[in-house]
């Protein structure tokens, strides 16, 4: 891989309002073909709606994604989450980002969440095949509890809509894994620690999340991690694993973050100079 190659993966500046600008494009234009063609989004995208743990398909599960984060012997991740939340068992509230989360939301005990949602650029599920299953979809979702955001995760405006939603609670679980929907997400270090601090906020103590990471910042993983859990002084949990590929079945990159008692307000975050200096060692390899 050339330097001018590698440099640009991490534009800055006038790169990065380009970068941005093109990302907004390609989303609307995805956006577009999907309304004019609903069935063609299962062209491009495997991982729609997906199941909690496994249960058989050509779909990658939830726990098969994170698995490498989860504490050793863990069999199901519905049971790790529940384990984790017991103490708001009745009052839990979750969050898919990335997925219409109905799926999810029906893998747990039934009551253990009181309300959920699905934040997705669209609710892949209602297209012109399956229309003779619309209303059976919604009074699913309407019994759980289960509402579906149809946005932009880059969007500011999106995150008042949920906000609004959550009528002044926050999260007890965010899950965040958009597979080959990674492709639209932000290149550059501080869009993306801005939108990790966003969604760290939105997360009660106590809570848990579980996040795919690109590939394309396998680089800053490590030394984030050991960052992190060196200004926390142990009140963030914190796992990761690194991987080879954004979807398929090769491994995710990911993380697991419990939000313990006394955790800082604020994740810390790799300053610039060190973000370089990784760019750097990296583009010498």
């Amino acid at each position: 891989m050339s330097d001018s190659h590698k440099s640009s993966r991490f534009p800055q500046g006038d790169d990065r309002r380009v970068a941005h600008e093109e990302t907004e494009r390609q989303t609307k234009r995805l956006i577009d073909r999907f309304k004019t063609n609903p069935q063609s989004i299962f062209d491009r995208y495997f991982w729609l709606d997906t199941d909690l743990d496994y249960k058989g398909g050509s779909s990658l599960s939830y726990y098969e994604t994170f698995k490498d984060v989860l504490p050793e012997g863990t069999k199901l991740l519905k049971d790790y989450i529940e384990e984790v939340l017991k103490a708001r068992w009745g009052d839990a509230v979750f969050a898919d980002f990335g997925g219409v989360g109905s799926n999810i939301a029906k893998a747990f005990t039934p009551g253990f969440f009181k309300r959920s949602f699905g934040v997705a650029l669209f609710d892949e599920r209602f297209r012109p095949s399956t229309e003779w299953r619309t209303e059976e979809m919604r009074a699913a979702d309407a019994a759980l509890n289960h509402t579906v955001i149809e946005g932009d995760l880059r969007d500011p405006d999106l995150y008042e809509h949920l906000r609004k939603e959550l009528q002044g609670e926050k999260l007890d679980l965010l899950i965040e894994r958009m597979g080959k929907g990674l492709e639209f997400s932000p290149t550059d270090t501080r869009t993306v620690g801005a939108l990790l601090q966003t969604w760290y906020d939105l997360v009660r103590e106590d809570g848990l999340m579980l996040i795919q990471i690109p590939i394309h910042f396998n680089i800053f993983i490590k030394a984030w991690v050991e960052e992190v859990q060196k200004e926390t002084g142990g009140t963030l949990e914190i796992r990761y694993a690194i991987g080879d590929s954004d979807a398929g079945t090769d491994a995710q990159s990911v993380l697991l973050i419990h939000k313990q008692p006394g955790a800082p307000e604020k994740l810390p975050m790799l300053t610039a100079t060190e973000v370089e200096e990784l760019i750097q060692h990296d583009r010498k390899k």
